[in-house]
């Protein structure tokens, strides 16, 4: 610092002072040195942008400090395949010595080593040839596709057969020249790296047709016939689809089980006529056959049902009744005669009664007269119906009038008060109806009149009466009942109508100033003689109401035009008026132009003469004008000849304003200028420029500089000063003190331009100089990137964290230089607390900056939900306990799940196993959470609680039982089984249930069936089967094994758990009629087979006679090379109330490693019947194939 001292012969001191700094110059740049050139390596078909990372340059510097300057791409960014790009890096040291160093980054795909993989392939062909021919060719529809990572793959095709060529064309196959018999083909995927794949079909070519026909029905049929009409009927059905391998179409036949049945084509070619269709169940039999004899047959039925719509017919409806009952009763009981009716199905149709009087009882005595019994006094209607056995009804009525002597009671409502519509003389009103009874029941008929006489009465048919037209003054209105028997009662109460009166519609003209009118009061009666107190409105509103004079009522804020005015007396009576105001107009006035500019040669004010303004008025009257002047002092004379005469106007613009003033004191103005001015311009004389100012940039980029204020004179006596500036954008304040303040000036050198104007508008101006100097205080401005958060994956505790380097700004525009940071971007960050990181920069004057922000690495976090373990969710749980033994405890094995944290999940349920149930289907819902929150509810299942039914003793059971009748003439025997007894009730029986009847020669089905209180019902069945004696049939023929599955192989991934596998129990019928019963069975329906294992299950039937038949097959479960299975579904239960046969039932698709399932027996949301159903997904990769079944279980 360099300071110098200065003293005046007055020892007064001055000072300056300055820095003297010394910079040592470095020219040495630094040393950079890049990494090698980076190749990085994709997988093949792989296009996707690649992140690349590499060390950082190293640096070195004499100054011991080297700054990053820029460079091109960051590590870790991402780079696309195709030509190398070079990365640069630019360094500098402390002194802005700069060096550079680049480096390339390659990204190329590997080769292709993987080859195509087929989808699929084309299906198996079979084709039949005529005897004559040797060779044919064949054509597949359905293209093999394949896929690739290299995109599409070409196919091509080959056979090993000679004389045979394969070629694709278009979307089919071709194959020329096959031989007889099984020829196989190849088709070969290859893609561009020479990777190939192959599948195999096949074609065998028959000599002879063999392929029957396909065949499609037309579904069931339906038809009609009127009931009582011909015995038989047509219906029209589409024809049936039929095609043939041959191409030709088949002919088709149509017969069915009815004799009388005729099939005709109708003309359309479309539809056959099936005639002479008698009522019930027709089976149609299809019949298609080719040209080589080869047929096919499908079945539909045809339903006819008899239809009636023709209503019965009354022939005879019971005649109306009028009959009386004695003082003191109340009902009556008697007889009429019977209805008649006919129907034309020739069956009676059934004849009811019917009234809506609740306390009215009806009985039909068949024998020719109905009983009608407690019938009230009034009228009662009968309603009589007769209904056919197809609901068709026909109705007729009569009326049963019982009259009594004693007459009604009536009790009249309290007397009523009104008032009319304004303007109007006559009121209306409700009131409450009058309440009458009668000793017979029914209400009384009231009607109302009035003195005076005129009053309207309405029946609102609730529980008023609406009154108009009651007059002014009192009414009496007189009740009276009227019975069923014309007995009649009457009672009476008034009406008072008050009235008010409002005064004769008002008409007022307002003058300027004036915002009220007055009126006078209206006048109001009322019946109970007080005086009654009146309150106005109006319309539009806003008029407020001054009555506080007698007699006279004063209106505030009244606008022009016509009001509305309501007065409302304390019983609500109301009157209206009108008020109509007009207000006084404003003169209309018009003033001379602005007058020509008088220039003075001397002096300091003019006189002059101008053309008087001119008004008018709608009262025709000329209005008053008078004259004024801004700036005042200027003095107006009428010259009585249209002009007016102004004298003391002084220099400058004056403005004139001209008032005119109509009778009613409404005014209205304008105004004109008169400019004086003079030739002489001011005299201006501007400041010596002022002290240098200095302005630091800590404070701002601009400053305040004051000055003296310039001098300025005029002759006349007034002057504006007005001041700018070079460059522009100063503002300037003239203060009390002779001074002038500029504001907003800038650092440099400022022209201050002043200028003088007088009233004449002669102008005079002066300049002068502004000095500021600036002084850099201010630090660089250094903008960090924002906070960073980063997560990093579950397990992990640290990673690398890369950032932008700060952008860094300065008010002097020049370079910056980096002093420090804390981190570097690509520095490893552990998880926990945030880390603060800090960069510190300085300008070329010293001035430091800098700039924080925190380095947060989130610690990973778990967001995947347990799994349950597959197989352990119970399906459903059904319990059957005793008879009104409910709540029962119900139990099962718990349900596990596993977590990727190896922590073992927690478990909750909505019900535990052990829990008591009540009946009926409880929905059970398992819930796994892991120790992060996530949370697996995907294990649920119902349980079902209920009744056992009843329990049936001494029921027959097993074959059939076979009775020998006494003899051979005999056409019947009695067979003693019972007595079959149960702890229910007996619910419907076929026969009796310890002995009956039976028919010789035939199988009777005996049911019998018992319910306990909750209609939970078991049935004893059995057959009996009556033989004469000597005639009993040698029965040698086995009995019939139906739905006997086929060998049952389950392929599973060998990581698979152990499997469970259900099928159909098979069932037998024999050529006797007679059911045949399981002997012997070595397995259940259902059971878990183990990786690896194989069994024979076998069912053994025998007949009554001791005939045996046999179903087995084979159950195993081996591993395949087929995709990994996800999501199969467990076995699912589904309970529906009893009587219900189907449930519409959903679940989640499964998948699989290779995608989707390539086809399933069920789709989810399909209806499902009772019992068990097996729903099947397979799985293909290439040729091998995995299996995802369960079943679906629908009980009642």
């Amino acid at each position: 610092m360099v300071t110098y001292t200065y003293r005046d012969p007055s020892n007064n001191m001055g000072s300056c002072v300055f820095d003297v700094i010394i910079i040592e110059v470095d020219s040495v740049p630094p040393t950079v040195s890049c990494p090698q050139d980076v190749t990085q390596t994709v997988p093949f078909g792989s296009f996707n942008p690649v992140s690349v990372t590499w060390m950082e340059p190293v640096t070195s510097d004499n100054s011991g400090n080297v700054v990053l300057v820029s460079r091109s791409r960051n590590p870790g960014d991402t780079f696309t395949l195709g030509p190398s790009t070079t990365v640069t890096y630019n360094y500098q040291d402390n002194n802005g010595n700069r060096a550079m160093c680049s480096f390339t980054v390659t990204v190329m795909q590997a080769s292709d080593t993987q080859p195509p993989v087929f989808i699929s392939c084309t299906n198996d062909q079979e084709v039949s040839i005529p005897l004559e021919r040797s060779t044919a060719d064949v054509t597949w529809n359905y293209l093999p596709t394949a896929t690739d990572n290299s995109g599409v793959p070409n196919i091509q095709y080959r056979t090993r057969s000679p004389g045979v060529s394969i070629f694709q064309s278009g979307g089919q196959i071709l194959a020329l020249n096959v031989p007889v018999g099984l020829t196989l083909f190849t088709a070969i995927a290859s893609d561009s790296g020479g990777n190939t794949a192959e599948c195999q079909f096949s074609a065998n070519v028959i000599q002879g047709d063999r392929v029957p026909p396909t065949l499609i029905c037309p579904p069931d049929q339906t038809g009609s016939m009127e009931s009582g009409s011909s015995t038989t009927t047509s219906v029209v059905f589409p024809e049936a689809t039929a095609n043939d391998n041959s191409g030709r179409a088949p002919s088709v036949t149509y017969s069915s089980n009815s004799p009388t049945a005729v099939f005709l084509q109708n003309p359309d070619g479309r539809t056959q006529l099936a005639d002479n269709i008698g009522r019930g169940q027709t089976l149609v039999f299809v019949t298609a056959t080719d040209d080589s004899g080869n047929t096919v047959t499908c079945t539909f039925t045809i339903t006819v049902s008899a239809v009636d719509t023709t209503p019965p017919t009354i022939t005879s409806c019971p005649q109306n009744q009028a009959l009386q009952i004695s003082t003191g009763g109340t009902t009556r009981s008697f007889t009429v005669s019977q209805a008649q009716a006919t129907d034309n199905s020739g069956i009676n149709p059934t004849i009811g009664y019917t009234t809506p009087n609740p306390g009215v009882s009806i009985f039909d005595n068949a024998v020719g007269s109905v009983f009608v019994n407690n019938v009230p006094v009034g009228v009662t209607i009968i309603t009589v119906t007769a209904t056919d056995g197809f609901n068709n009804m026909a109705m007729c009525t009569f009326t049963i009038t019982i009259s009594s002597n004693p007459p009604p009671t009536i009790i009249c409502p309290p007397n009523q008060s009104a008032n009319p519509d304004p303007g109007s003389t006559v009121a209306f009103l409700t009131f409450s109806k009058a309440e009458a009874s009668d000793d017979s029941g029914i209400t009384p008929n009231v009607q109302y009149v009035s003195n005076p006489a005129g009053v309207q009465f309405f029946d609102s048919f609730g529980d008023f009466i609406f009154a108009q037209n009651v007059v002014i003054g009192t009414t009496t209105v007189i009740a009276t009942a009227t019975d069923g028997a014309n007995n009649m009662a009457s009672c009476s109460f008034t009406i008072t109508v008050d009235q008010i009166t409002c005064p004769d519609d008002q008409f007022f003209t307002l003058q300027q100033g004036q915002n009220f009118v007055t009126f006078p009061q209206a006048t109001a009666t009322d019946n109970s003689g007080v005086q009654p107190t009146i309150t106005y409105r109006s319309i539009p509103g806003g008029v407020a109401f001054d009555d506080s004079s007698a007699g006279i009522v004063r209106a505030f804020n009244v606008q022009g035009g016509t009001t509305t005015i309501t007065a409302t007396s304390t019983d609500s009576a109301r009157c209206t008026f009108t008020l109509t105001v007009s207000v006084d107009a404003p003169p209309m006035i018009n003033c001379p132009p602005d007058q020509p500019v008088i220039t003075l040669r001397g002096g300091t004010t003019a006189f002059l003469t101008f053309p008087g303004a001119t008004a008018t008025d709608d009262s025709f009257v000329t209005p008053t004008i008078e004259y004024t002047s801004i700036p005042p002092g200027v003095s107006f004379f009428d010259s009585n000849t249209g002009d007016i005469f102004a004298s003391n106007v002084g220099i400058g613009r004056t403005t004139v304003t001209a008032t005119a003033t109509d009778a009613g004191n409404t005014m209205a103005s304008c105004s004109f200028t008169v400019t004086v001015t003079v030739n002489s311009p001011p005299q201006l004389l501007c400041p010596s420029d002022p002290a240098t100012v200095q302005l630091r940039s800590s404070t701002g980029t601009t400053t305040a500089v004051s000055f003296p204020r310039p001098s300025a004179t005029d002759d006349g006596g007034l002057l504006t000063l007005e001041y700018a500036s070079t460059p522009p954008g100063i503002m300037f304040f003239e203060s009390t003190g002779n001074t002038v303040l500029a504001t907003n000036v800038n650092v440099g050198m400022t022209t201050v331009t002043v200028t003088a104007t007088d009233n004449a508008n002669n102008v005079a101006s002066c300049t002068f100089e502004l000095t500021v100097t600036g002084v850099d205080d201010t630090p660089p401005d250094v903008q960090c990137p924002p906070d960073i958060f980063q997560s990093i994956s579950f397990g992990t505790t640290e990673t690398v964290v890369r950032w932008d380097e700060p952008t860094v700004t300065d008010t002097s525009g020049q370079q910056t230089i980096l002093i420090s940071r804390s981190h570097t971007s690509g520095d490893v960050f552990a998880g926990g607390s945030p880390v603060s990181v800090t960069y510190i920069y300085a300008d070329m004057s010293g001035n430091q900056g800098r700039c924080s922000f925190l380095v947060s690495i989130g610690m990973g976090i778990d967001t995947t939900a347990p799994v349950v373990v597959q197989g352990t969710c119970p399906s459903g749980v059904v319990q059957v306990i005793d008879i009104n033994s409910a709540p029962q405890s119900v139990t099962w094995e718990l349900p596990r799940a596993t977590d990727n944290s190896n922590e073992v999940p927690t478990r909750s349920a909505t019900h535990n196993s052990g829990d008591l149930f009540q009946l009926g289907n409880t929905e059970v819902i398992y819930t796994f959470c892991d120790s992060t929150g996530n949370c697996n509810r995907m294990c649920s299942f119902n349980v079902f609680l209920q009744e056992d039914a009843p329990t049936i003793r001494n029921c027959p059971s097993g074959a059939p039982l076979i009775v020998p009748a006494d003899s051979f003439g005999n056409t019947a025997a009695l067979v003693q089984y019972g007595p079959i007894t149960s702890d229910g009730m007996l619910e419907s029986q076929t026969h009796n249930t310890m002995r009956d009847l039976f028919e010789v020669n035939r199988i009777h089905n005996v049911r019998i069936n018992y319910c306990n209180n909750e209609a939970v019902c078991r049935e004893c069945s059995f057959q009996v089967n009556v033989i004469p004696v000597n005639s009993r049939p040698a029965d040698t023929t086995p009995p019939t094994v139906t739905n006997c599955a086929s060998d049952i192989e389950r392929r599973v991934p060998l990581s698979s758990p152990d499997q469970f596998i259900s099928w159909r129990t098979p069932t037998a019928s024999d050529p006797s009629g007679v059911r045949s019963s399981l002997n012997n069975q070595n397995y259940e329906t259902q059971r878990t087979v183990a990786m690896g294992s194989s069994f024979l299950v076998e069912y053994i039937f025998e007949d009554a006679v001791g005939n045996t038949a046999y179903c087995a097959f084979s159950v195993s479960v081996s591993t395949t090379n087929g995709p990994n299975v996800f999501n199969c579904p467990s076995d699912i239960t589904r309970i529906v109330p009893r009587g219900t046969q189907s449930i519409s039932v959903s679940w989640a698709d499964p998948t699989s490693s290779a995608g989707p399932y390539s086809s399933r027996s069920q789709n989810p949301g399909s209806t499902f019947q009772l019992g068990n159903t097996l729903v099947t997904y397979i799985f293909r990769s290439g040729s091998e194939v995995t299996v995802c079944d369960f079943i679906v279980r629908v009980i009642n």
